[in-house]
């Protein structure tokens, strides 16, 4: 059985790996350890406090926020919409990645003020949409 942070680790490691091999380039959020006098505690060190991943290429920069349970999408969904007004950068766009075990993926994508959504297979090919909460 898998952690739930090896499980949101896998997933990004997944994930990174496939825009990379889609010619990407991709920053991953490092993970630090802190002291706090009796043992160490793990942080994540996301970007802005909200991404996993920074995705960029000659054409875009794209922040990713990889999950892997369905109902913490929409908490974060409205975090990321008052991180763009605040930000007002018409270059970026914000995605939210949701992987499904064995089925795949479900991306929702925040650009010009509104949401759009795909479905991906295991294999990242696009795919009719399928039940995943």
């Amino acid at each position: 059985m898998v952690s739930k942070k090896q499980k949101g680790n896998n997933a990004e490691n997944e994930l990174a790996k496939h825009y990379r091999n889609l010619g990407f380039k991709v920053q991953v959020a490092q993970r630090t350890s802190v002291f706090t006098g009796k043992f160490y505690v793990s942080r994540d060190n996301d970007f802005f406090n909200l991404f996993d991943l920074m995705v960029l290429n000659n054409l875009a920069i794209s922040f990713v926020q990889v999950k892997t349970n369905a109902s913490h999408v929409y908490a974060v969904k409205p975090l990321i919409e008052k991180f763009s007004k605040e930000l007002d950068n018409d270059y970026l766009m914000y995605n939210v990645a949701l992987r499904v075990s064995r089925k795949g993926w479900v991306l929702w994508s925040y650009y010009e003020n509104k949401w759009t959504k795909r479905f991906f297979d295991l294999k990242f090919k696009n795919c009719e949409p399928f039940k995943y909460s």
